[in-house]
Parts: C-alpha cells; sequence; structure tokens
C-alpha cells in the first residue's frame, strides 16, 4: 500500500549513491568491469543469459523479424553492502531491457562473488520507462528513488517520486516497500551544488574546470566555466521550466574555459525541462529542431 509523505523535505530528499560510477575503496563486490561479461536470470520470461561487454541481443523472434531480445548493463549508478549476511559484500547495479518496442523496462540486480565466481543473486523489475535518481544500502535493505508516472502522466514523462524498498530474500531480490513521497518540483533538486558531468552525450573538454548549478529562491546560479552567473528560473508544470536571461561576472579566461562558458551558458538559456538519468540531473533543452541534454552530478 502506497502512502503519501506528507514532510516537504522528505518529498526533496535524494539518496546518496555509493560506489555510484567508482571502484574504489575496499570492497569485496564484484566490479563493474567482470560484471560486464556476467550471467543474469529473471529477464524474459525467466531466462538465463549471458552479457557480452555489458549487452545482451537474442535472436530475432521470428526469422528475419528485426524485433529481438535486447538488455544493457547500465554503470553510471551502482551500490555495494551486505545484503545477505554472509562474508563479503554484494554489488547492485542496473540494467536496461528492451523486446523491440517502445519503451523500456529498468530492472535492479544484485551480484556477488560465489567460490571466486560472478553469481547473479537475485533481479527485480523497478518499471517501464522510470527515471533513477538514488540508490543506497541500510544494513541488508536497498533503498531506491526514482522518478515515475503518476496516476495523470503520460509515459514519457513521469513527475512521481517514490521509494523502494528490496531485500535478498529466498533466492529473490524481493521488493519489500514502495511509498510515494511527493511530486517533482524545483525543490527537488534545491539545496544542492550539481557539478556539470556531460554535454549532450559528450564529455568536458580535458582540463576545463567543470560548471556548477544551484537552484533557489527563483533563480539559477554557479559557475559558468570562467566566471559565475545567475539568472531567474520558473518552474510552469512538475518538470517544464523557463529560465531568464543570465548575467555573469566579467573576468577573461583562457581555453577551453571560455568555449566551454560560452557554449553552457548559451544552452542553459535554452533548458525547457528537467528530470533524472541514472541519478543524474538532466537539463533538456531545444530550439529549431535541436535537442541536447546537460548531465549534472552531485
Amino acid at each position: 500500500m502506497r502512502h503519501r509523505f506528507l514532510a516537504i523535505a522528505m518529498a526533496s530528499a535524494i539518496l546518496p549513491c555509493p560506489g555510484a560510477g567508482a571502484e574504489g575503496g575496499a570492497s569485496t563486490a564484484p566490479t563493474l568491469a567482470q560484471l560486464r561479461s556476467a550471467r543474469v536470470r529473471g529477464l524474459f520470461d525467466g531466462k538465463t543469459f549471458q552479457l557480452k561487454g555489458g549487452v545482451y541481443e537474442g535472436p530475432p523472434y521470428e526469422p528475419g523479424g528485426a524485433s529481438r531480445p535486447r538488455a544493457q548493463l547500465l554503470r553510471r549508478l551502482t551500490a555495494t553492502g551486505d545484503l545477505d549476511g554472509r562474508p563479503g559484500e554484494e554489488r547492485l547495479v542496473f540494467l536496461s531491457a528492451s523486446t523491440g518496442g517502445s519503451g523500456e523496462d529498468i530492472l535492479l540486480a544484485a551480484f556477488g562473488l560465489r567460490k571466486g565466481k560472478v553469481e547473479n543473486l537475485g533481479t527485480a523489475l523497478v518499471g517501464n520507462r522510470v527515471k533513477l535518481r538514488g540508490l543506497a544500502v541500510d544494513g541488508r535493505t536497498v533503498i531506491l528513488d526514482v522518478l515515475e508516472a503518476g496516476p495523470k502522466d503520460a509515459m514519457c514523462c513521469p513527475t512521481q517520486l517514490a521509494r523502494r524498498s528490496y531485500r535478498l530474500e529466498a533466492g529473490m531480490l524481493a521488493e519489500v516497500g514502495n511509498e510515494v513521497t511527493g511530486t517533482l518540483s524545483l525543490a527537488t533538486v534545491s539545496g544542492a551544488e550539481w557539478t556539470l558531468d556531460e554535454m549532450d552525450g559528450k564529455p568536458l573538454p580535458k582540463g576545463a574546470r567543470p560548471p556548477t548549478l544551484q537552484v533557489g529562491d527563483g533563480a539559477v546560479s554557479g559557475f559558468g566555466g570562467c566566471n559565475r552567473y545567475r539568472g531567474g528560473i520558473e518552474e510552469r508544470t512538475p518538470g517544464s521550466v523557463s529560465i531568464g536571461k543570465l548575467a555573469s561576472t566579467m573576468m577573461a579566461c583562457v581555453e577551453p574555459q571560455t568555449s566551454l562558458e560560452t557554449r553552457f551558458l548559451r544552452e542553459l538559456a535554452l533548458v525547457g525541462s528537467y528530470t533524472f538519468l541514472e541519478g543524474r540531473l538532466a537539463l533538456l533543452w531545444e530550439e529549431g529542431g535541436q535537442r541536447g541534454v546537460l548531465l549534472f552530478r552531485r
């Protein structure tokens, strides 16, 4: 049964992402590199298949057909912890899966090392086209923050915040809690400094100091790559925003900082919506048929 939290603070909280995108630390869990060739069970009618380079593609459903099962390991959001009480830690990762139609299923999978070999300990369906916000392990419980479609949302554009809980039980990764925690709003991303991680599918120029973003009190502000900037922001509907004229300081910088800032501020001013992608804040812009996305990490 779902319950709506009344506290705004709970509605806007985002879980930390232990181990996200990193291999550091002294964890005894399988590495992301090892999982690129792991065997996975629980998808495609319960069949077991093996990833190759982090991807699985099955045979076409019909001879010569284009539709086929496909799964891919998502590497950006991961966490480790002791999920079963046995010596060593397990790793949690996400996979996207499709059967050739529209949309994709997002799945949460737990892996451990058993006698030196990687074993898929459980896989759970998170949902179709859900957006991942945060992942953490609390004791033996997995806690996942997502953005999902609410009762009035189109599947493309979810605005409902929810928190899911999972535990390894009887050889399965079972969902043990599911609570609606609020509706997407700028309060969801305020109170934190976000650092630009990627622009329009490409990494930042080598050696460049990344721009930052803060949201609060009806404004966006931060470091643009060379100068400080500030401008107004208004949310028309959940997830849909407009950004006013941006003002910045006038300090001169060298390349690649100058070009990075020029492009960043131009695209930021064009942003019309935001969401989450694998734990990162995504600002989406569009102009004259061109589209792009600014991805930020916490």
